[in-house]
């Protein structure tokens, strides 16, 4: 029989490190946060992640998305590295408590109103 082979969970880049990698960068200085598919040991080991000593200060922020669909379906390469696509950099900044609502705004005003605009003319 062949051996069952699991594939690898998919991740990206996500909230102001993403911004960062695409050009919108607005809030500097903290940790990236990462979307992982589901926890996955080896995989964070691959990033050089681990859980161990997690209640310190990070390196980064793992986070299981909730509509992994649409998080992972709309994920664009920068470099060859999985970054959200700037729609969902919006939608999460939106909600992130820290700066988010200062991150999301410049987001809108640099890259979503204009192509909404442009698109209507």
């Amino acid at each position: 029989m062949g051996r069952l082979v699991v594939p690898a969970p998919r991740i990206a880049i996500v909230l102001f490190a993403a911004a960062d990698l695409l050009g919108v960068v607005f809030v500097h200085g903290v940790a990236p946060y990462i979307y992982l598919e589901h926890l996955n040991s080896a995989a964070l080991e691959q990033l050089g992640l681990s859980v161990e000593d997690a209640e310190g200060q990070p390196d980064a922020y793992i986070r299981i998305p909730e509509n992994q669909e649409a998080v992972f379906r709309a994920v664009v390469r920068h470099k060859g590295v999985a970054v959200s696509d700037i729609l969902q950099v919006w939608l999460d900044a939106s909600n992130h408590p820290t700066r988010g609502k200062e991150q999301a705004d410049q987001i809108w005003k640099r890259v979503l109103a204009p192509s909404i605009q442009q698109a209507h003319r």
